[in-house]
């Protein structure tokens, strides 16, 4: 019975105060809103800068073949060192007491290395004469879908 008489005790006063924050309702709801906006403003704002960068990248590498075979040369040299890394660590496993560490890392390190030689042989079509026009024109596309999106916030 006392339980029953709290809650309907905190039942009306939680309608009376409901009642007297009514009015505050609006300019909350208002403001929460305008914070919304904002933050989905910058989001949008931030994925046109990331696209713009990528869209600079691509331009200075159709213009600068050195810059191109630069950023593949850094793929094969992280790739290879990966590989290296992978048997020193297999050579350490045939050497030391410590066999299980070393060959668990000289295989963590196959494992990055084929990954991110799966990753470069993905994006290599995109570094054809043929791909980055596609590329560009798809970032291009991109970037006026966001900003169409923009004055509706």
């Amino acid at each position: 019975m006392l339980l029953f008489l709290l809650g309907v005790l905190v039942t009306v006063l939680a309608g009376v105060a409901a009642n007297l924050l009514t009015p505050f309702a609006k300019p909350l709801w208002a403001w929460v809103r305008s914070v919304m906006h904002r933050s989905e403003r910058a989001t949008i704002e931030q994925e046109i800068r990331t696209r713009q960068a990528q869209l600079k990248q691509l331009d200075r590498f159709r213009n600068s073949d050195r810059d191109l075979y630069l950023y593949l040369f850094q793929w094969l040299l992280g790739i290879a060192t990966m590989f290296v890394a992978a048997v020193g660590c297999a050579i350490l496993a045939a050497t030391t007491l410590y066999e299980r560490l070393f060959l668990n890392l000289s295989f963590l390190f196959l494992i990055f290395a084929a990954v991110s030689t799966l990753v470069i042989l993905a994006s290599c079509h995109e570094w054809t004469a043929s791909g980055m026009p596609k590329k560009v024109a798809r970032l291009e596309s991109e970037i006026r879908k966001l900003r169409a999106r923009l004055p509706e916030l």
